[in-house]
């Protein structure tokens, strides 16, 4: 009777241990046929440029999990993470990647081909949040330098340099340096101007040492620093600066010009696009340089150095530049004595005419005005107003289009004549009627 009882019970604990393995098989059996997968999309993108063809067109990559090494990971993973390649432009698939519990998963992809000669690489980091919920909840978010990315793309490229032809040197802007004096200095004196490459191995024109070249203008005027040839792609930069040398009384310009030059294969031609910035990163086409001399005030070229900040803001010497040699001193009623006079002559055959207030008209070789020269007192020099063009309209003097004016004239006094004598015929008709 009692063994009848202790057996029965046996047989119940044991059918209870049965029923709740079974409930925990059950349930892991669930969960498993609940695990969700993901693939990840890559695109790859190969452009060759150049005289030969890339020696190699695959690409390696790395997939690794961030903040949690035990995030699940596509098959054929390592300890160090998930290698993979892509050849050409094509798109890939990496996966799948199953994920049986909910949580946030984060990875990194980045591109580990080794570097070589021609090849220029994305080195791109994408971050991919992967967050699971339950269900078939499952949202993945991509990231490129925190910046939230549509996709995951790599750009590389190949250029073989070897027989590319290198830049026409014909083609090349060389922007004109121009500078000028105010004040009134007892004679001219001699400026340096630098071209000096970022790297000093970039190309250079003729005449340069060691990266820098310099060019020499006396008194106002203007120089160039020449042209040059590339002979391989890539970005060069140049600055452009007045060096000071410690003339007595002048007040140097502290402009720097910046010179940026892209090369880029097009066939198997090398080609150039240039951009020139003043120091408020302004595109310029001219390198525009003022000094302001000051006789006896004791004030050295080692002072000042404010002149021309900004540089030409519109690229040409429109303003600034030495007006034309006058026929004449004026006198002291037109020019105050605090104004200096004008500097060595830059237009020869035009004519100043003074127009009593101290500023002067100036008057080209045909006699017609062509702008004002007037002072600024705050910047202590000559600026140039240019008047419009005058188009189509005679100057004195000028013996064009007087067959037409005859023509017309004739014409005007014919009719006049006509409508008079029709007049005087009506009058007569209309008295005759009356009577």
């Amino acid at each position: 009777m009692n063994t009848s009882r202790l057996t029965n019970g046996w047989i119940i604990i044991i059918a209870l241990l049965i029923a709740c393995l079974s409930v925990v098989l059950f349930a892991q059996v669930v969960q498993a046929a609940e695990a969700q997968e993901v693939m990840i999309q890559i695109e790859q993108v190969f452009n060759e440029t150049g005289a030969g063809a890339a020696p190699n067109n695959t690409f390696s990559y790395k997939l690794t999990p961030v903040e949690n090494e035990s995030a699940p990971m596509p098959s054929g993973s390592g300890a160090e993470g998930y290698d993979f390649n892509i050849s050409g432009t094509a798109d890939m698939e990496i996966g799948p990647i199953s994920y049986s519990k909910t949580g946030l998963y984060t990875y990194e992809i980045s591109h580990t081909t080794a570097p070589a000669t021609g090849y220029d690489y994305d080195q791109g980091i994408y971050k991919v949040e992967i967050y699971v919920g339950s269900g078939s909840n499952i949202t993945v978010i991509v990231k490129k330098e925190s910046q939230k990315a549509g996709a995951i793309v790599y750009n590389h490229s190949y250029n073989n340099q070897q027989g590319l032809l290198p830049t026409d040197p014909a083609a090349m802007i060389d922007p004109q340096v121009v500078k000028t004096v105010s004040g009134n200095p007892p004679s001219a004196n001699t400026f340096n101007f630098t071209l000096t490459a970022l790297d000093p191995a970039s190309p250079m024109p003729a005449g340069s040492i060691n990266g820098v070249k310099t060019i020499q203008i006396n008194g106002s005027g203007w120089a160039c620093f020449g042209t040059w040839s590339y002979t391989e792609e890539g970005n060069y930069y140049y600055k452009v600066a007045e060096k000071n040398t410690g003339l007595a009384n002048y007040t140097y310009d502290a402009a720097i010009y910046t010179i940026s030059d892209a090369v880029k294969a097009q066939g198997n031609q090398l080609t150039l696009t240039r951009i020139v910035t003043n120091s408020a990163n302004k595109q310029v086409t001219t390198l525009t340089y003022i000094n302001k001399y000051r006789s006896g005030d004791g004030n050295s070229g080692g002072g000042n150095q404010g002149g021309n900040q900004g540089g030409n803001q519109g690229g040409g010497p429109s303003e600034n530049i030495s007006p034309p040699q006058q026929p004449e001193t004026p006198t002291p009623s037109e020019s105050p004595s605090s104004r200096p006079s004008f500097p060595q002559s830059s237009r020869p055959g035009n004519a100043l005419i003074p127009d009593g207030s101290g500023n002067y008209t100036e008057l080209n070789e045909e006699g017609v005005p062509i702008g004002k020269w007037r002072y600024d007192e705050e910047e202590e020099l000559w600026i140039f107003d240019e008047f419009p063009p005058l188009a189509n309209m005679p100057k004195t003097g000028d013996e064009s289009q007087q067959e037409l004016y005859r023509a017309i004239f004739g014409t005007a006094a014919f009719t006049t004549l006509l409508s008079i004598i029709y007049l005087l015929a009506n009058k007569r008709r209309r008295r005759r009627e009356c009577i």
